[in-house]
């Protein structure tokens, strides 16, 4: 319960109100949401966006994966040995 209070809690952090404030996205506008999964022995690790971070293009699905168990280190330095972009329909 407590990482769950912490999701929640993540979205008043100063980084992240600011950013609403430069989208213009309103705060009562938000759709949080935690997804609990059971962990499984995977060979792979990766993270999937819903558009391409870099250019900002919303037709692109994106996902980073790499062959290692490293999921915290791939979600916050972004590096990867396989980059997939896929246009979205």
């Amino acid at each position: 319960m407590d990482a769950i209070k912490g999701c929640n809690a993540s979205l008043w952090t100063p980084r992240a109100v600011a950013y609403r404030r430069k989208k213009n996205i309103n705060d009562l506008e938000l759709l949080p949401a935690v997804v609990i999964m059971e962990m499984v022995k995977a060979q792979a690790s990766g993270v999937a966006f819903s558009c391409d971070p870099q250019s900002g293009r919303r037709d692109m699905l994106v996902i980073k994966a790499i062959a290692i168990q490293v999921g915290v280190y791939l979600l916050r330095h972004l590096k990867s040995n396989c980059l997939l972009p896929v246009k979205s329909q």
